[in-house]
């Protein structure tokens, strides 16, 4: 897999102390782009990481100089599509289940809706997230 990464400068390492949160989640503007996601740790160095989508909407590619403007985010926030929001309530045994996760096992299943380009792939994944919602809790 090929992704587009922004190593952290120790000026950063230092100011958002990455040593003791490592995989910190941050939101801010990237060439004037909102940006949200978190560092990630690779031997001693912190990076992110810039999808082809963000690189697109923001107008820039490999090589550019770019200003970054950076702030802690809530480290517990999940933004959830309105869709798979709407199913959750739905099914309010599924909605309880899906709060007794992890914020981070709830981002990475929002972000596998959110990510689907394709309306039937976007309900088969909502429909697959709810199936496996339901597992994880009966597997507590």
């Amino acid at each position: 897999m090929f992704y587009t990464v922004v190593f952290a400068s120790k000026k950063a390492e230092r100011e958002f102390c990455l040593r003791e949160h490592p995989r910190l989640r941050i939101s801010g503007k990237i060439a004037g782009t909102a940006y949200s996601g978190a560092f990630q740790p690779n031997g001693g160095e912190w990076y992110l990481i810039l999808s082809k989508r963000f690189l697109k909407e923001a107008g820039v590619g490999l090589g550019d100089r770019v200003e970054i403007e950076l702030e802690i985010a809530d480290q517990d926030e999940v933004d959830v599509p309105d869709d798979l929001m709407a199913e959750l309530k739905r099914r309010v045994e599924v909605l309880e289940a899906w709060e007794g996760l992890t914020a981070g096992r709830r981002r990475g299943l929002a972000y596998r809706v959110a990510t689907a380009k394709r309306a039937e792939t976007r309900e088969r994944r909502i429909l697959e997230v709810i199936d496996l919602v339901m597992d994880l809790c009966d597997s507590v």
